[in-house]
């Protein structure tokens, strides 16, 4: 299996993995909620070797229903 680059051709954004910091980032929290957030269920997070990713347009949709900061 070959990886995909973003905007290439047969890309999906679907599929846009992003760390636990970029996450953190995104919702202008600390990154030590964003592991609350998996542990609590907000938002899903998955082991990808030993590392934990986030999908990208889940963390955005988590975003669009949390109140502004």
């Amino acid at each position: 299996m070959t990886a995909t680059a973003v905007g290439a051709p047969g890309h999906h954004p679907a599929y846009d993995w992003i760390t636990p910091t970029e996450a953190a980032t995104r919702l202008r929290i600390p990154v030590r909620e964003v592991y609350r957030l998996i542990d609590r269920g907000e938002v899903p997070g998955y082991r990808l070797a030993e590392e934990i990713r986030l999908l990208a347009h889940e963390v955005d949709e988590l975003a669009r229903r949390r109140p502004p900061r």
